[in-house]
């Protein structure tokens, strides 16, 4: 493990709020990958950058109950989370042949705090547990450090978040681990997303589309099988985050 380096003086609370940046290297583990990711926050703002093209690929995942094998094959070359600390919602600059913006307007972030505690490279951290979409997390944040962000879509806990990871009772792991905090961040990132309305569109209608293309690529790969071939079965699923969405409950609730 990388020796974590930072530069944290008694005045930080100040210089924090002065806007001073502060910029966190995680690694971010997925069923099929581990991923350098890093976050930049200046506690009103952040920017938090996955580089898929360093990624280290994992195995390929076999799963017993469906005899199936899982390959991944990403075309991202980059994913970019900005955030508002103050507002449930984020925006994502999807990086491929093609760059994809998104906006999320997501539930609010209701954490579970409790009193439990360990260390993590010297700090002392506190342990909190969030439902969100479709999966448990356990986090560790530090209120030593008082950035009220973290990785990915993750905010909102007295201090920065070092550490999350699903529940340990979910098939599919995901996890993100700090490597590196450097503070005060000198070099200038620009924090706020900027693109005009009409190229954005809502998660709700990038995951529906996401959706649709899956279903056609069943259908297009079911039409050109050789004569005499067919497929008794087919379960293509996208392996994510997010499992389940509020306008998917509502949508069910309508029917």
């Amino acid at each position: 493990m990388k020796k974590i380096m930072y530069l944290l003086f008694l005045s930080s609370i100040n210089l924090i709020a002065q806007g001073n940046l502060i910029k966190v290297s995680y690694t971010h583990t997925t069923p099929h990958a581990q991923l350098a990711s890093v976050l930049y926050s200046d506690n009103r703002n952040s920017l938090y950058i996955i580089d898929f093209k360093n990624s280290i690929e994992n195995s390929s995942e076999f799963d017993e109950e469906t005899n199936s094998v899982s390959i991944n094959k990403n075309e991202i070359s980059e994913s970019l989370f900005y955030k508002s600390l103050l507002k449930n919602e984020v925006y994502n600059q999807i990086n491929t042949t093609d760059t994809i913006y998104t906006k999320d307007i997501h539930p609010a972030l209701n954490w579970e705090l409790s009193d439990e505690t360990k260390k993590i490279h010297n700090f002392n951290c506190q342990k909190a547990t969030l439902n969100f979409r479709g999966r448990k997390y356990i986090a560790w944040y530090t209120p030593e450090i008082p950035i009220f962000s973290g990785p990915w879509k993750f905010k909102g806990l007295p201090g920065l978040i070092l550490e999350v990871s699903n529940d340990n009772s979910e098939k599919r792991h995901f996890s993100w681990k700090v490597e590196e905090i450097q503070f005060p961040y000198k070099e200038k990132v620009d924090l706020m997303f900027k693109l005009p309305n009409d190229q954005l569109r809502s998660l709700e209608t990038y995951e529906k589309e996401h959706i649709e293309k899956l279903n056609d690529f069943e259908r297009k790969l079911k039409s050109n099988l050789p004569k005499g071939v067919t497929i008794t079965s087919m379960n293509l699923t996208i392996v994510q985050l997010e499992t389940e969405f509020e306008w998917d409950t509502k949508e069910k609730t309508k029917k």
